[in-house]
């Protein structure tokens, strides 16, 4: 039996590399996303960083922040569990179910509202999945929907 060394394979392996690069962009679109997938969601849960459990009613929006000098409806008051010191806004973020996505946005918000680690920016939509981590100020919880 023949021996082969590492340096005969690398032109194939060159070869294939050098191929792959030039092929037109069209050949490397990612697959769609399923639209099918329909959200029927009744509550969110937030669970926070000391293991409480909060149930949501789910709406069409969801207001989040500090019902404490606002004049706005808040959905999730999260005041009630954390003071004025844990950097939430009043208006903190909104959250917008549909039937078939949800989405999160910042509602210019003083300390930020981050998603996954990555922090958002002001008054644009971002797609949440269930059980992603959302920071309001310096408040870290997982969200989950429950049907």
């Amino acid at each position: 039996m023949t021996k082969k060394h590492k340096t005969e394979e690398m032109p194939r392996i060159e070869e294939s590399r050098t191929r792959s690069l030039v092929q037109p962009v069209g050949a490397f679109k990612r697959p769609r996303r399923k639209l099918s997938t329909e959200y029927n969601i009744s509550f969110v849960r937030f669970i926070l960083p000391n293991e409480q459990v909060v149930d949501v009613p789910a709406g069409s929006y969801m207001v989040m922040g500090r019902q404490q000098g606002n004049d706005r409806h808040v959905d999730f008051d999260l005041s009630v569990v954390y003071g004025p010191e844990s950097g939430i806004s009043r208006t903190h973020a909104i959250m917008q179910i549909t039937t078939t996505s949800v989405f999160i946005r910042d509602f210019e918000s003083t300390n930020g509202t981050f998603l996954n680690g990555a922090e958002l920016l002001p008054m644009r939509d971002y797609p949440m999945s269930d059980g992603d981590e959302v920071k309001l100020g310096s408040v870290i919880m997982r969200v989950i929907f429950i049907e």
